[in-house]
Formats: structure tokens, C-alpha cells, sequence
């Protein structure tokens, strides 16, 4: 079970590498089309900062992906697994509006937190809502907490797993 999650891991981080690298391709043609300046491109400071970006990126997407590889594992249903992860991505969104200091540490919010405020989050939410957020180096060790508590609950249920659509 683990090897299959290794492999979907794998998968999961060639797709980011991919996604961002069409991303930065497809800024930087519609760029030259609008006539805006891409001198900024080569900020040597951006761009060293960018391989510990997206390894922290990458973490935090696996471990999200861990959490609905449990649950599809646990109720047998590839369905369970994307239905909670969406229910739970939600929930934490609205919970957080009343229970801050505790929904921190739940699976996407110290996800989300990995980046830190370089990524734009952090300091106070619209609409003079206060967000909590864990500091990023905390949150890294929350996700692979959540991380290996998914690892450890599939591996556990395997007997059961047969995933069905």
C-alpha cells in the first residue's frame, strides 16, 4: 500500500512540475502579447527561492492527497476519498470563521499555512476577520504529522482496500 501511495506521490509531484511549468509559459506569452515587461523574470532572488517553494508546494499537495487516499482506502470508494477531501476543504473554511485557534491545525489550513505570508496569507481575512495561521516551519511538521497519519491508517485497512469507482 505504501509503494502505491510512493507512486501516487510521484505522479501528483510530475503533474505540479508540469502545471507550473505551463503556468510560467503561458505568463510569459500572454506577457509579450499584452505588450507588459517581463524583465523581473530572471530576479535571481525569486528564483533561488523557488526550488524550497515548490518542494514545501509539493509536500503539502501530497499530504492532502494522502488524507483522500485514506478515505478512499478506509470506504473502499475512490468517490469517499475526493467527496471528503472536497466536504473537509470546505468545512475547515467555514469552521474557521468561528474556531480559529483550532482549525489551524487541521489537514488544508496547515497545508495552506506551509507557504507562509509570502504566499498572501496570513495577518487578518476580509471583512475585519482575524485569520489564524501557524508559522510556516510549524505547519510543515503538523502536514507530515496529518501526512503519516494517512500513510499509517491505509496501510492499516489494506486488507480492505479494493477501490471501486
Amino acid at each position: 500500500m505504501i509503494v502505491t501511495f510512493v507512486a501516487v506521490a510521484a505522479v501528483v509531484l510530475v503533474g505540479l512540475v508540469v502545471t507550473f511549468a505551463i503556468g510560467v509559459g503561458s505568463a510569459v506569452v500572454g506577457s509579450n502579447l499584452a505588450g507588459i515587461s517581463t524583465a523581473g523574470l530572471s530576479d535571481s532572488a525569486t528564483l533561488g527561492a523557488l526550488p524550497e517553494r515548490l518542494a514545501r508546494t509539493g509536500f503539502a499537495i501530497i499530504e492532502e492527497g494522502a488524507l483522500g487516499f485514506a478515505i478512499a482506502t478506509l470506504f473502499r470508494s475512490q468517490l469517499a476519498g475526493i467527496g471528503a477531501g472536497i466536504a473537509l476543504y470546505f468545512g475547515e473554511q467555514f469552521a474557521g470563521l468561528f474556531l480559529p485557534d483550532i482549525m489551524q491545525w487541521l489537514p488544508f489550513d496547515a497545508a495552506t499555512a506551509v507557504l507562509g505570508e509570502q504566499a498572501g496569507i496570513g495577518g487578518s481575512g476580509g471583512g475585519g476577520i482575524e485569520v489564524t495561521t501557524l508559522d510556516p516551519n510549524t505547519a510543515l511538521v503538523v502536514v507530515a504529522a496529518w501526512l503519516i497519519g494517512a500513510i499509517v491508517v491505509s496501510a492499516l485497512f489494506t486488507e480492505r482496500a479494493e477501490i471501486g469507482g
